[in-house]
């Protein structure tokens, strides 16, 4: 590189001769590491957030066994027998969402006041990240759903 400088100008002072990807790659390495530890942590968010809702999906499947297997024995649907659970984990997705959009909505704003170069409030942002969960969640409480339904009523009843 500085001989390249110098066959065009061999007058001319050199210092610290790096190409600009090196030069970019210096001036933003913090934060890219800053970057990937937000993606790092999300994404444990997002699985802790999932394996939660599976897991009181699970639980609450599990609790009302003997209700479903009663449902199932007087001929109510496998399907209907689905629906009902996923609109139990579709009411807590709601709630969850509800209040996380609020919260969310509320640290934009703190976020806003310290740093002025951001907006309060980003609707792309938001109704991605509301996306998301909401299919994380559906996937959550799609096992315990599926779950509930392979249940023989018999087999349920005579176990309680």
């Amino acid at each position: 590189m500085a001989a390249a400088v110098h066959r065009i100008d061999a007058n001319l002072p050199l210092a610290q001769v790096q190409t600009l990807a090196q030069a970019m790659t210096e001036a933003l390495g913090p934060q890219w590491l800053t970057l990937n530890l937000i993606r790092l942590f999300a994404g444990a968010a997002l699985l802790l957030a999932a394996i939660g809702l599976y897991g009181v999906m699970a639980f609450a499947a599990a609790n009302r066994r003997r209700e479903l297997s009663i449902r199932m024995a007087l001929g109510t649907a496998r399907a209907d027998i689905m629906r009902l659970v996923l609109r139990h984990g579709g009411r807590l997705l709601c709630l969850g969402l509800g209040i996380g959009l609020v919260a969310a909505a509320g640290a934009a704003r703190f976020a806003a006041s310290l740093l002025p170069e951001i907006s309060a409030v980003d609707p792309l942002a938001f109704g991605a990240a509301a996306l998301l969960l909401a299919w994380v969640a559906l996937l959550a409480c799609l096992l315990p759903a599926v779950r509930a339904t392979k249940v023989d009523p018999m087999a349920a009843l005579r176990a309680d």
